[in-house]
């Protein structure tokens, strides 16, 4: 925090967690598009199977990098799992596929299993991403708490391919940009953590100066003495008064 300091950085919590919501909100849709719009290049709309020629139509060299860097540090699932990755990772010409001219079948969707995966994935990933952003808008701490939990899963998940990865295919920039993606992952989680805290001690705060509700001072006050009116009876007693003749008898 010393460094942020010194270099000018003295965004409010609730700022920074705008930053990191919109920014992860805007990877995953750009993340989930590119990968619906390659799928569907390569299946000719859904419905054939992957071709050599197919696939040369999709060789941007601009999208990895592109893509890679917009998720740079935001927890999106990409480039891990890799969204496109595979596609490039095996020379087209030595890969078990036909040349042109694949199988189709009009009237159904084909799809393989792993572009259902990802699909899946980020989908899920951009529900955790909303209900965050929309948390940091109502001032919400349990969303925030659960998108810091399955951020802290990615991060275990990246941490993990750094720790294991193989040599191949895995070049100096390569590992740069991993370790980058995570040294940033961990300061967004040190700033969502932050705002947890701080929302957490606003609403402890507001529970402490706001007064109690009428029906919790019937419920928690003293019990008021009600004074039991006593009845009292007046007994008139009537004299009987004797006649007139039997007194002078």
């Amino acid at each position: 925090m010393r460094v942020a300091r010194k270099c000018g950085f003295r965004a409010s919590p609730r700022a920074s967690c705008f930053f990191i919501g919109y920014l992860s909100l805007i990877a995953s849709l750009v993340a989930i598009g590119f990968h619906v719009v390659i799928v569907f290049i390569v299946t000719s709309g859904f419905q054939c199977d992957v071709s050599k020629e197919s696939l040369r139509a999709v060789q941007w060299k601009w999208l990895d990098p592109v893509v890679g860097l917009i998720n740079l540090g935001n927890h999106g699932f990409y480039p891990f799992p890799l969204s496109f990755h595979y596609y490039n990772n095996i020379p087209i010409d030595y890969m078990p596929i036909t040349e042109n001219q694949p199988a189709c079948y009009p009237g159904m969707l084909h799809l393989q299993i792993i572009d259902i995966l990802y699909f899946l994935v980020n989908a899920v990933w951009l529900k955790f991403v909303l209900a965050f952003v929309g948390a940091v808008h109502k001032k919400d701490p349990e969303p925030i708490r659960m998108f810091l939990v399955m951020s802290t899963v990615k991060l275990a998940v990246q941490l993990l391919d750094l720790s294991f990865q193989s040599s191949f295919g895995n070049t100096v920039v390569l590992t740069s940009f991993k370790i980058a993606d995570i040294c940033i992952a961990t300061l967004y989680l040190v700033l969502i953590k932050k705002y947890i805290t701080y929302l957490r001690i606003e609403m402890a705060r507001k529970d402490v100066d706001q007064p109690p509700s009428y029906i919790e001072c019937l419920i928690n006050g003293p019990s008021t003495k009600v004074d039991e009116k006593k009845d009292v009876f007046f007994i008139i007693e009537e004299k009987k008064t004797e006649p007139k003749e039997e007194q002078q008898q």
